[in-house]
């Protein structure tokens, strides 16, 4: 066999691999390219380069913030789409699951983002039209909305950062809501099952409520 000849062919067809993006320990990662790019490097076929974050993704901020209108720099309402490309865009360093629930016999498409060990984002999209997000939870506990609210803030200091707020049920699940606004917040369950105070209880998830279904 012509050692030679397995190995140009080899090397031809590894000039042909496409960009692979991977997340890992909060990296992104992309598929060397070419067998000359092997060689430079010393690397073997299969390995990956770690690619560095983008610092801007949420502009001059680590620490994006849920608006009545977008969270950091990922617009959301009117006439705004979302699909797995852009997805992966607003949120580099993460694991992203895309799936279909269901609700009321009604699918829907939704995307489960996980930072490290545990959710931090969950996307719900419209069941009439799967690129326009129905709902937003946050339930990563660095991060606030405008109002600074955070999820694992008390009921009580939630109401002192933002006025007017008040209680409402959904599907059996209780929701702090302003007048004329798109962020509420989820209130986590009252697992001691007892009637201890709610304003004890603490804030499960900040939410963007798209409202079409």
């Amino acid at each position: 066999m012509d050692m030679k000849g397995v190995e140009s062919r080899w090397l031809f067809g590894l000039l042909f691999l496409s960009v692979l993006e991977l997340t890992s320990c909060g990296l992104s990662y992309r598929k060397v390219e070419s067998g000359e790019e092997l060689s430079k490097a010393g690397m073997k076929p299969g390995l990956y380069e770690p690619e560095p974050i983008r610092p801007d993704f949420f502009g001059k901020s680590n620490k994006p913030k849920l608006k009545e209108d977008g969270y950091g720099e990922m617009p959301l309402g009117g006439a705004n789409r979302l699909d797995l490309a852009e997805v992966k865009n607003y949120f580099p360093g993460t694991t992203i699951i895309e799936n279909i629930g269901q609700e009321d016999g009604r699918p829907f498409k939704y995307y489960d983002i996980i930072k490290g060990t545990a959710g931090s984002v969950f996307i719900r999209m419209s069941s009439k039209n799967d690129k326009k997000v129905n709902r937003l939870f946050i339930f990563d506990k660095g991060v606030a909305d405008v109002y600074g609210v955070k999820p694992g803030m008390t009921v009580k200091s939630a109401q002192r950062k933002r006025k007017g707020l008040s209680l409402v049920q959904d599907s059996g699940e209780q929701f702090l809501v302003a007048k004329r606004s798109k962020i509420l917040y989820l209130i986590e369950e009252n697992t001691e099952n007892n009637s201890d105070d709610l304003k004890n209880r603490r804030i499960a998830a900040l939410v963007w409520n798209g409202s079409s279904k």
